[in-house]
């Protein structure tokens, strides 16, 4: 598979995702939805190196990949899940939307890959005025306030794992990242749902169902393969502009199938942010033009 392809592909799936986290954190428990669908993928990643007859690699150094990858696998998507219980799905998507910039001023502090110029800190400035304008009316509701906090961490240890991952300089195949991520948080899910003391779910309604079989194939295995094939053969900079496409499209979704309330405070919250985008990205084109 081509890299454009793979990105796209990417953006696709990851752009359904929030609402089938949505859909899972509500309707089975956020520890159950989350344990679940990462236990399932880990299963499928084991029948799928049984059936090929292979084992991960345990070579020395490969074992820091792995944590890398788990930082994301668990710590984000844990306080995604967590966030998911007050947040929208479409705010989920514009949340992670952040993430070109963190990933950016991350690759630029521990990978070396580009200073911030002028237009990146631009970028980076609408992007906290635009989350400013988002939640502007929510920040004295303390539920909503504590959501949006654990979700903005989710942001950074997202970042963080994408530029560990590279900056791990070990050649991997996507698929053995993948699943030793998997692998690893497994075990913390599972410490974590102890810890919390979380019953299982008197009745698991189909709708759950459906969101935790889809996440687990298509949100962890499939998603996370094709993320870290697109991170293995393009900068960090460049993977982490994965979520700059997905908020659109998550926002419809969240609006025609959860009835999930767009405002216009949201559009244009939504709309600086993604333009802060597009200036950090972009910008030095712009500013290359008018000088």
């Amino acid at each position: 598979m081509s890299v454009p392809a793979a990105f796209i592909a990417t953006v696709l799936i990851w752009a359904t995702t929030p609402l089938a986290i949505k859909w899972s954190a509500v309707d089975a428990g956020f520890i159950f939805g989350a344990s679940s669908r990462i236990a399932i993928s880990a299963f499928i990643c084991l029948l799928v190196m049984f059936a090929l007859g292979r084992s991960l690699p345990w070579r020395k150094g490969v074992w820091r990949v792995y944590v890398a990858a788990a930082i994301g696998i668990y710590g984000a998507l844990m306080c995604v899940y967590w966030g998911a219980q007050s947040q929208t799905s479409g705010m989920i998507s514009v949340l992670f939307g952040l993430t070109p910039l963190v990933t950016s001023a991350l690759a630029c502090y521990l990978l070396q890959e580009q200073s911030l110029t002028t237009n990146k800190i631009l970028g980076m400035v609408l992007g906290v005025v635009g989350l400013l304008v988002i939640f502007f009316a929510d920040l004295g509701k303390e539920s909503l306030l504590s959501g949006l906090i654990v979700l903005l961490v989710a942001v950074f240890l997202h970042a963080f794992s994408t530029v560990a991952v590279k900056r791990s300089a070990i050649e991997l195949n996507p698929f053995d990242v993948t699943a030793g991520g998997l692998l690893l948080s497994v075990p913390l899910y599972l410490l974590s749902w102890w810890f919390l003391g979380a019953p299982l779910p008197e009745q698991l309604p189909l709708r759950a169902m459906g969101a935790i079989f889809y996440l687990a194939v298509f949100g962890s295995v499939i998603g996370f393969v094709l993320y870290y094939y697109v991170l293995r053969h393009s900068s960090a900079s460049q993977a982490g502009l994965i979520p700059l496409l997905t908020p659109v499209i998550a926002l419809w979704l969240g609006s025609q199938l959860n009835g999930e309330e767009v405002t216009m405070q949201t559009m244009v919250g939504t709309s600086l942010i993604l333009f802060g985008l597009c200036l950090h990205q972009w910008g030095e084109r712009l500013f290359a033009k008018n000088s």
